[in-house]
């Protein structure tokens, strides 16, 4: 992996001057500033039990579901289409560095941008005055453990748009399949919940796999390995399979 580093240098410059990186950091922080005036606004017409960041986690599957397709779907796609991937596989360079330098790049944008959101607190924690609802707006715990599930949830779902980027040279094509799996992934599951599976091994499975669960668990400060495990290694799978794809196809 001696050509890894150079390659996320790479990477994180084509991704800092890509309009798909603007238009999904736009996007993502536009909605979810008005997701976060919104529930403010909740919380001051009545009290309520739980916390804003925590309301505020609970619908990370929205801006998911758009900003992954348009920080993922140009990295291998581009390439093919313009015939660049071809002549750096002629490199030393092998699929696999080239995989993990696409992923990380992502990622860290993927991260950066989710993290931003904080000072959408910190702004409404200093213009607000001082009441019970401004008390709870820095809550660490809850964004903490939010926070942290995003980011162990993020390592599938980029993970997930680097393999489809790498089934077509559309980019369109590849966004709409990375939709249609995190999709499927993200909500199929809680859709499936929803079938009387009964008491047995089905029921119990899927409730473990439930992202929407793992989630409040974070926020509330109960840590399961299951998750880290679940997360970390489906994300090596996926990266894996593609490394191959991209190998064979050259």
């Amino acid at each position: 992996m001696k050509h890894f580093f150079p390659l996320l240098r790479n990477e994180l410059r084509l991704l800092v001057f890509s309009p798909s990186t603007y238009i999904a950091a736009v996007l993502f922080l536009g909605f979810m500033g008005f997701l976060y005036l919104f529930i403010l606004q909740q919380f001051a017409l009545e009290p309520r039990e739980s916390l804003p960041s925590i309301d505020f986690m609970r619908v990370f599957w929205l801006p998911v579901l758009f900003m992954v397709p348009l920080l993922t779907m140009k990295s291998f796609a581009e390439e093919k289409r313009v015939g660049t991937l071809e002549s750096l596989m002629t490199t030393p360079i092998n699929a696999l560095e080239l995989t993990f330098a696409k992923f990380f790049a992502s990622y860290v944008f993927y991260m950066v941008i989710w993290l931003s959101c904080f000072l959408l607190a910190v702004a409404a924690y200093i213009t607000l005055p001082s009441n019970s609802v401004n008390a709870k707006l820095l809550d660490f715990a809850s964004w903490i453990g939010g926070y942290s599930f995003v980011a162990l949830s993020g390592l599938l779902y980029i993970a997930i748009g680097i393999l489809t980027s790498s089934l077509s040279k559309s980019q369109l094509i590849s966004g709409m399949l990375c939709f249609c799996l995190l999709f499927t992934l993200i909500i199929g599951e809680r859709i499936i919940m929803e079938i009387p599976w009964g008491d047995g091994i089905i029921t119990s499975t899927l409730e473990k796999l439930q992202a929407f669960d793992q989630l409040e668990d974070f926020c509330h400060g109960i840590v399961d390995s299951r998750p880290l495990v679940l997360y970390a290694t489906s994300a090596l799978f996926t990266l894996g399979i593609t490394a191959s794809i991209v190998d064979s196809r050259i």
